[in-house]
């Protein structure tokens, strides 16, 4: 016999019986957080360029933000 459940863990990413992501695009989002501790020094900083600004976005955050986002 098969055991039913609501949700269950399939190569990193939550899966719900209702197809639902809302739980996995919260959990990225709190992933994305404990990348740089205080972010606000980073993007404040005078002496990064934007283009240096907008690397460090792609290259930390979006990547963490979009991984597993295929399954």
């Amino acid at each position: 016999m098969v055991e039913s459940v609501t949700n269950f863990s399939y190569l990193g990413s939550d899966i719900t019986s209702d197809g639902l992501v809302t739980s996995e695009v919260h959990k990225d989002i709190g992933l994305t957080s404990n990348i740089t501790p205080q972010p606000h020094a980073v993007w404040r900083h005078s002496r990064l360029s934007l283009t240096m600004k907008l690397h460090l976005y792609t290259s930390l955050v979006q990547s963490v933000l979009l991984y597993g986002s295929e399954t």
